[in-house]
């Protein structure tokens, strides 16, 4: 096996341990034990497949309809199950992000060697490098 795909499957096992990913796996178990969470998700995928099909046949979604998409994504910020999952899904794409800027850094020449947590080289200021 290559080199750079050696260094691919390290990094790739140094995610799965990672402390953002065992959140989102412990948020989404979390989530799913939690009956008023599964009962917003059953309805915000029921309505959602609804708001889909209206779009798709070429209707715009009516003020009722906007109403309750804005009622049932107020349900879901509440939920603190959901939230938690949903911020627990941030923090690891804001990682995965992260990783990727440390690639496309060094694949494109620039200095890698002052990324890391809190670092503001790549112009974000969120430590994404």
């Amino acid at each position: 096996m290559s080199l750079v795909l050696n260094k691919a499957k390290e990094l790739a096992e140094a995610i799965t341990e990672c402390p953002e990913l065992l959140a989102l796996r412990d948020a989404e178990i979390a989530m799913g034990k939690d009956p008023g969470a599964q009962e917003i998700i059953a309805e915000f995928q029921e309505k959602q497949r609804e708001f889909q099909e209206a779009v798709a046949g070429g209707k715009e979604l009516t003020t009722e309809q906007e109403a309750a998409r804005d009622a049932l994504e107020e349900k879901m910020e509440n939920n603190e199950f959901i939230r938690g999952y949903f911020e627990a899904q941030q923090k690891l794409e804001n990682l995965l992000q992260a990783v990727n800027m440390v690639v496309g850094r060094a694949i494109s020449g620039e200095d890698v060697s002052e990324c890391g947590p809190g670092c503001s080289s790549c112009g974000s200021g969120s430590g994404c490098c």
